[in-house]
């Protein structure tokens, strides 16, 4: 990694170089910068941007799925009742049960459309509970504390419940407290150096926290962008996990970054070098496309943000891999959930962290703010 120097670090923190803002009174989402999770919002994205209701329908069985793990207490474990078990974090697990709810539009709160809101209440309950009431850290790690932070800023930016907002800003003030000082990143514990992958992880957070009017410091926003820009390969706009030798999910993860942070288009030459070099490559092509949810997760929401025919075609293939690849609904246990087997993450994660960012990934034509709006054709 390129070294920063204290001078170079106090001018980036002076200057008042740009970076996307809550939405201001002119933003047509500044009132519900979630609203196109449901509803008509919803419906338009997904039409114009690529779903299906054959994607929908993988949707709905995958978040049955999810539902059908919950333990009685209100967590979800990596470790579960599922032969291809991941490695034990029950707040990372309760994240990813989480999200894909959140990520469709369900809360919290009860209503006639929604048939998830006791999962949800407790699920978010458990992860309460599990919070440092001085510190604000869930426990499980940065990884695992991003991944619930996230989920809490979401059910708050759904919902406006009250209850919500302390647990995820004191979730959030915990992320700016464990951010390096001078590096800008994060790493599984606070303090460390950071590398992007778990950088990248406490970046959504943020970007979440933003939009649904929690309080992110400007510096913390500026010194996580510095992380960025020493973490970026000059020769192939790739990223590197530590440093800049630059890897595909990295690249990816890199790049959504860059996108919600500082809003980079489709016409910024480092976005269009990273989707070339890095992203594009990746694409899933045969009947047996790599196994890498991670690297999709990641991809996707880049892509769908860069736009045009590039999003098109990845969609395409994307779209139709994951449909292709859940298990069907037969009377197993597995049913509308994806296999981990063989994944480079499956280890860690198991079936339902697989299941959860194969999810993740099918709502990315609504889930907005994580996905931004789409690029201008």
């Amino acid at each position: 990694m390129r070294p920063m120097s204290f001078a170079v670090l106090v001018a980036l923190i002076l200057t008042s170089a740009a970076f996307p803002k809550p939405a201001g009174k002119d933003d047509p989402d500044k009132d519900e910068p979630f609203a196109c999770r449901t509803g008509a919002a919803r419906e338009t994205l997904l039409r114009e941007l690529g779903g299906t209701a054959q994607s929908e329908a993988a949707v709905a069985r995958g978040l049955k799925w999810i539902t059908s793990q919950q333990a009685p207490d209100g967590h979800w474990a990596l470790d579960g009742a599922f032969k291809d078990k991941g490695a034990a974090n029950d707040v990372a697990g309760t994240a990813f049960g989480l999200l894909p709810l959140l990520g469709a539009g369900h809360t919290h709160k009860a209503s006639k459309t929604n048939p998830y809101d006791t999962q949800i209440k407790k699920g978010l309950e458990f992860l309460k509970r599990r919070q440092d009431a001085k510190k604000g850290d869930f426990g499980g790690g940065m990884y695992a504390h991003a991944l619930a932070s996230l989920a809490v800023c979401e059910a708050y930016g759904l919902t406006k419940d009250p209850a919500i907002r302390p647990v995820a800003q004191k979730a959030v003030n915990f992320i700016v407290t464990a951010q390096h000082a001078t590096n800008g990143g994060w790493r599984y514990a606070p303090g460390q150096e950071g590398d992007t992958s778990v950088t990248a992880w406490e970046v959504q957070v943020l970007k979440s926290a933003q939009l649904a009017r929690l309080d992110v410091p400007d510096i913390t926003i500026k010194r996580a962008i510095l992380y960025l820009n020493n973490s970026m390969n000059p020769m192939d706009n790739g990223y590197g996990y530590v440093g800049i030798q630059s890897t595909p999910s990295m690249s990816a993860a890199g790049l959504l970054c860059r996108q919600t942070l500082q809003g980079w288009g489709p016409n910024k030459q480092e976005v269009v070098g990273c989707v070339k070099n890095h992203v594009l490559p990746q694409m899933p092509a045969g009947a047996n496309p790599p196994k890498h949810a991670y690297l999709y997760y990641y991809a996707t929401l880049a892509m769908r943000n860069y736009g045009g025919d590039n999003w098109k075609t990845w969609n395409q293939a994307m779209r139709d891999s994951l449909v292709k690849t859940q298990h069907p609904l037969d009377k197993s246990a597995d049913a509308g959930s994806w296999s981990s087997a063989g994944d480079q993450q499956g280890q860690a994660g198991g079936r339902l962290m697989i299941t959860s960012l194969n999810l993740l990934t099918l709502e990315v034509y609504y889930r907005y703010p994580l996905a931004g709006r789409p690029a201008k054709e």
